[in-house]
Formats: C-alpha cells, structure tokens, sequence
C-alpha cells in the first residue's frame, strides 16, 4: 500500500500488548518548511487504551509524530542539550499497528496531511530493547513509505531510542 493510498485508512487499533514504546528517530533529514521531524513517538498500552476508549488528548496521542520550528527561539533543556522553543506535534486520525503493520495517517495545519505506511522489524526492536544503549551503529527498526502534505518523500527508515 503507498502512503496515498493509506489516506484512506480509518479507526484506531493496535495490537494488544505488543511493547513498542518507544521514540523512533528519523535517520535522514526531514523537513516541512521551518519544522524538522525529530521523532515518532508510540506510546505504551495504557496509552492505546485510553485513545481507543475514546479519552483523547489535544496534546498526546499514543502514535505521533514530534517537529521543532527551526524558527523559534533556541533554549537549553534539562540534560543540557539546545533545542527550539515550538514544536509541532502530529495527532493520529487514524492508526493500525499489529505483528509489524504500521499504518498512521495524521494533520496538522502547518504540516499538512500525514500518511506513513510501513514495517516494523519485531526482531531488531526486540534486540535494540535488550541492547539498551550502545557504543554501535543503531539499527533500522521501522521502514515506511511517506507523505507529508503534497510531497511524497518515499522511504523514510527510523531507529528506536528508548527514551531518558
């Protein structure tokens, strides 16, 4: 299925306890005007049951997508690393994710409609979660074609970083 013709996808569901917590960081540059994709979130199963239910959020969803405004002011975080004071998230109009399916079609006004459809690799986010931070090359664990407003961008690749 290509990222357009995942515009049609509808509803929210996931696979019931498939751990894929985490933030999943672009390997290459990906950039919608001002705004630079850091990461793609997924959030863990409390999450999922809550969005599915219904109990939704302006502000987090348990799939989304994470810009800065390269723009905005540049400030110093808590683990002293510079980052832009605006950041755009992406909420799920829809979502499906199960056994490796990852399919997310999602809007923002400034980002326009966003459609990802792709694979999850189980297997090297399994090992990248045993793993845990290392020294070494992180591995490719999610491979999806993508739209973001009227520019289709093909391939995106994104390694998973399990947060601090």
């Amino acid at each position: 299925m290509s990222a357009s013709a995942d515009a049609g996808l509808s509803g929210f569901s996931h696979k019931a306890g498939e751990n894929l917590f985490g933030y999943y960081i672009p390997t290459q540059d990906v950039r919608v005007g001002d705004l630079r994709l850091d990461h793609l979130h997924i959030g863990g199963e409390t999450e999922f049951a809550a969005w599915e239910a219904g109990q939704r959020s302006e502000t987090y969803a348990p799939v989304m997508l994470e810009f800065s405004d390269l723009s905005s002011p540049v400030e110093t975080n808590e683990l002293g690393a510079e980052v832009h004071t605006v950041r755009v998230r992406v909420l799920p109009r829809a979502y499906r994710l199960g056994d490796g399916d990852f399919r997310f079609v999602g809007e923002d006004a400034r980002v326009g409609t966003v459609t990802l459809d792709g694979m999850l690799d189980l297997g090297v986010l399994g090992q990248a979660r045993s793993d845990g931070p290392s020294s070494g090359e992180p591995e490719i664990v999610l491979r999806s074609a993508a739209q973001f407003g009227s520019e289709r961008l093909g391939a995106l690749s994104f390694f998973w970083f399990g947060g601090d």
